[in-house]
């Protein structure tokens, strides 16, 4: 009998001691600053559509993984996944510079503003949803261009 409670009381003390896999998800207006950006970003769609079809299913890939969290515990972070989109769907919208005519064209200097923009904005509301989740994340995007 005491064999089975001091079983019992190890495994209670196990799960007790196990981080929650559960996370309460971010507020869906935490995107919106985002989602704003469009009108500036829409304007070079037809620049190579393939591309900027790649830059949008990326952006909504990192709105989804920020909004919907995973309650997989070996997973890892949703905020990360986000954060991967996010850089993949900025790789994306730069490569639209490739579609325009070499030289100096006004668009060049455009595109990589909208780019750093869209990569600043998307970090600060993944950041606000780490603060707002209580989960930690260390911004990649925004850190590499302080420095």
């Amino acid at each position: 009998m005491i064999k089975w409670l001091l079983i019992f009381g190890f495994i209670a003390i196990f799960f007790m001691g196990r981080k929650s896999t559960f996370v309460k998800p971010a507020s869906v207006d935490i995107w919106k600053p985002v989602e704003d950006l469009e009108p500036k970003y829409s304007r070079f769609r037809e620049l190579d559509p393939k591309t900027y079809q790649a830059f949008k299913n990326e952006l909504d890939e990192a709105k989804r993984e920020l909004l919907n969290p995973s309650i997989e515990y070996l997973k890892g972070s949703n905020l990360n996944r986000s954060a991967k989109h996010l850089r993949d769907a900025v790789d994306y919208f730069s490569l639209l510079t490739a579609s325009l005519p070499s030289g100096d064209s006004p668009y060049h200097e455009e595109i990589a503003e909208i780019a750093i923009e869209i990569a600043v904005v998307g970090e600060k509301a993944i950041i606000d949803a780490a603060e707002e989740t209580n989960q930690e994340f260390t911004p990649f995007m925004t850190n590499a261009l302080i420095e």
